[in-house]
């Protein structure tokens, strides 16, 4: 970056501190001048500048570990409205400065705008854009136990909220439709009967496209006509760790690929709430809640909502863990779209990776020659050597030297932040999602009688973590996702559904939120749905959220896809484009009818529930089946 965009940079952020002159440009006669002029000599402050230290964990951390369990009896099947205690002292926030508290800017949720000052280069453009002037520290501080939004140590009654059913005996066809005086139910299969076999005809239009039959008669369709009662023993029950996120500010890993390019994505990693959310400090909105910070007040702020970019990985395909870095600091809301602002722009990617990350990297392999003289200066200079065609990045194979770079980073960040106090705060998600066909391997049963599943049996297919470190709750959060899915061993090709009927009365049992349901094409009885727990009874039994889906889906389903089918613009052209790809899922259609798919069910919720969860799945599952009928 040039000199003279550093300097500006540093000076915006100076100003931007500074209670006199926030909000305008400050006169010739502001120290706020001088110091500009120390940057420019200098573009280092000096140590007295330093703020404090973000280092380790307060006293207090402990404590919040040996609290006692939520007191919850088990939760009665008929009883939707169990009152549940929480455990919640996040306002109570303690002296120590665990996030240099003292440093926030007064809350200010505007765009910003950067004074003319800023557009005297060689060709009269900006030195810097606009984007800096939102892009900056608005004063949101981690919480002490920021990732700790579920407050107690030990779930209670987990085990019965997996899977809950009201008992009801398991007929072989529920009757959805009633059939009217000008009307005819029919099944899918009599429905293409009544077609014909033979494409375009009068019949086939009649009875697909106007819906009525042969007799003119109106045509209801009720799926269940074509139910196949199955019996448990030809039911195949099989459960998995389908994705896992682990939330940390102490990020630690054995080994990684470093990141050293700018994201260019068109969306940032969590582009959709995942249901897990951090506690944040708010900004202070008086000199009064400045000066004492245990007076703000703080929440809980969706991940989906904070500034985030990729920061390294380990593993390929379905072993791939991505290491994901927020900035909390960053987080605002465009009040024109009135959504939140995520996906970070280039320039503020390109500071973060050549002032912090790769100065970083240097420090830490400083005694080693070999290896610093291949860390670039620049990303600019990366993009002279190679442009944006070529991915960059850095293997790290020591546990001890990550722990030096992440240091190393806060380091940078605490010593310049006039320049980088907007990424000060940062911590770390470590997500893997898909997972699934790795875990089932390790979780199979290998025999009869063998014992339970056992968490611990996943982490050989993920040799880069060190588990036990993440297990421990003082260093972060991390959530799992136990999935169950129902396959079925009949010999002709089957295809599950749920019914939303039994669907929704398990989920209101759990204790559930609305959340979404997606109907099984334009049927009003099948489909899925989605939804996170309330909070309060999140506290007590650990789970965060559960998705009930089809894997009939799985036919068409093209993850990192945007369009399904085509583009819109491809449709409207009615192009060539468009009819191959209609053609393409003609064929998927046909594959699909030659085999089985069954039904899925996933849960999401801390890893000593999921621990519980798993020694119990079979049993509950067995019996969710048999006496559900919620398929």
């Amino acid at each position: 970056m040039l000199w003279v965009k550093k300097s500006a940079l540093m000076f915006l952020g100076l100003t931007e501190q500074c209670s006199t002159c926030s909000g305008h440009i400050p006169s010739h006669s502001h120290p706020c001048y001088s110091i500009t002029e120390d940057i420019v000599n200098s573009c280092t402050p000096s140590e007295d500048e330093r703020p404090p230290s973000r280092q380790g964990r307060m006293e207090g951390q402990s404590s919040l570990l040996k609290q006692s369990p939520v007191s919850l009896l088990p939760l009665p099947l008929g009883d939707h409205q169990i009152p549940t205690s929480v455990h919640n002292n996040h306002n109570l926030l303690s002296l120590d400065d665990y996030d240099d508290y003292g440093s926030a800017p007064l809350y200010d949720n505007s765009p910003g705008k950067i004074s003319d000052i800023w557009s005297f280069d060689s060709i009269g453009s900006f030195i810097i854009s606009d984007k800096w002037a939102s892009w900056k520290d608005r004063g949101y501080r981690l919480h002490p136990w920021f990732s700790f939004t579920i407050t107690s140590h030990i779930p209670v009654g987990h085990e019965d909220h997996l899977l809950p059913w009201l008992p009801t005996p398991q007929l072989p066809s529920q009757k959805f439709v009633t059939q009217g005086m000008d009307s005819k139910v029919y099944g899918l299969q009599a429905l293409l009967d009544e077609a014909g076999l033979l494409e375009n005809t009068i019949e086939s239009q009649k009875a697909l496209v106007c819906g009525r039959d042969r007799a003119d008669q109106l045509i209801m369709v009720d799926m269940e006509n074509d139910g196949v009662h199955i019996p448990l023993d030809q039911i195949q029950i099989s459960s998995d760790i389908d994705s896992f996120i682990w939330i940390t500010d102490q990020f630690s890993a054995k080994s990684m690929d470093l990141h050293l390019n700018i994201s260019f994505g068109s969306k940032p990693p969590f582009s959709v709430d995942n249901f897990i959310t951090v506690n944040l400090v708010h900004p202070p909105t008086d000199e009064a809640e400045k000066s004492s910070p245990k007076h703000r007040s703080s929440k809980d702020v969706k991940l989906s909502n904070i500034p985030h970019m990729e920061f390294a990985h380990s593993g390929q395909d379905h072993r791939r863990v991505n290491y994901i870095v927020f900035f909390p600091r960053m987080i605002w809301k465009d009040g024109q779209v009135n959504r939140y602002k995520t996906l970070i722009p280039k320039e503020v990617q390109e500071l973060w990776i050549t002032e912090v990350i790769m100065p970083a990297c240097k420090e830490v392999f400083s005694e080693n020659p070999a290896i610093s003289e291949y860390i670039p200066g620049s990303v600019q200079e990366l993009h002279w050597k190679s442009g944006n065609r070529k991915h960059q990045s850095i293997t790290f194979t020591s546990q001890d030297l990550i722990t030096t770079l992440i240091n190393a980073m806060k380091q940078k960040v605490q010593v310049n932040p006039a320049l980088l106090g907007r990424y000060g705060s940062f911590f770390f998600a470590a997500d893997a999602r898909g997972i699934k066909l790795t875990t089932k391997q390790c979780l199979q049963p290998k025999g009869h009688g063998q014992d339970s599943p056992e968490l611990s049996s996943i982490f050989g297919a993920f040799e880069d973590l060190d588990w036990e470190y993440m297990l421990d709750r003082s260093h972060g959060e991390l959530y799992l996702d136990l999935g169950i899915s129902f396959h079925t061993k009949h010999n002709t090709p089957l295809v599950g559904l749920w019914r939303l009927n039994k669907l929704h009365e398990s989920y209101e049992l759990m204790g559930m939120k609305k959340g979404d349901v997606h109907h099984f094409s334009t049927f009003g009885n099948y489909g899925g749905r989605k939804a996170a727990m309330k909070k309060e009874r999140q506290q007590a039994v650990h789970i965060i959220s559960r998705i009930s889906y089809n894997l009939a889906f799985e036919l068409v389903r093209n993850p990192g896809i945007l369009d399904y089918i085509i583009g819109d613009m491809e449709a409207v052209k009615s192009s060539d484009r468009f009819t191959d790809a209609c053609q393409s899922w003609v064929n998927l259609f046909d594959e699909g009818m030659k085999r089985s798919y069954g039904v899925r069910d996933e849960v999401r919720a801390t890893a000593p529930a999921i621990q519980d969860l798993l020694k119990v799945a079979f049993l509950k599952v067995q019996h969710y089946y048999f006496l559900s009928s919620a398929l």
